[in-house]
């Protein structure tokens, strides 16, 4: 049995179907599936809603544009899960398909019929220059901005 994490645009509503048909999809397949609580509340979908966080998930599944894919590679913070981005956005850059793939796609990564593309992800290690005790470590996908902060 497969588990799978859905990470929606919270803005579109054609994520929240494709969100809807995907855990309907898995679970009738007799595979585990759930929306991201935060973004199942955003687009309506609360019975669909599932634990925070990503433990004993085997793929988190993106459905949106490449800040989707972003955001889902936060949630990640460096655990090695597939992450498959579905292109609902204008540029998709970062994203593997198109929407009407996503069944094909899942059946394809529960069968293992599948490869992983690695990634190289950036590591931020922050400290206070004053020597305060406040740090901060962040993962990213493609680049880190650093602000001042006061």
């Amino acid at each position: 049995m497969t588990a799978v994490l859905v990470v929606a645009h919270q803005e579109r509503p054609e994520a929240g179907e494709l969100a809807a048909s995907a855990v309907g999809w898995l679970r009738a397949a007799g595979h585990q599936g759930w929306v991201c609580p935060a973004d199942a509340a955003a687009l309506g979908l609360d019975d669909l809603a599932g634990p925070e966080g990503v433990d004993g998930v085997d793929l988190v599944l993106s459905l949106g544009g490449d800040g989707t894919m972003l955001r889902a590679v936060h949630l990640l913070d460096g655990a090695p899960v597939p992450l498959l981005g579905v292109n609902l956005g204008r540029l998709g850059y970062l994203t593997e398909v198109e929407a009407p793939e996503l069944v094909t796609s899942l059946q394809r990564f529960v069968d293992g019929d599948w490869h992983d593309d690695e990634r190289l992800m950036l590591q931020a290690d922050l400290e206070r220059a004053d020597g305060g005790d406040r740090r901060t470590v962040a993962h990213a996908l493609n680049e880190i901005v650093v602000e001042h902060l006061e």
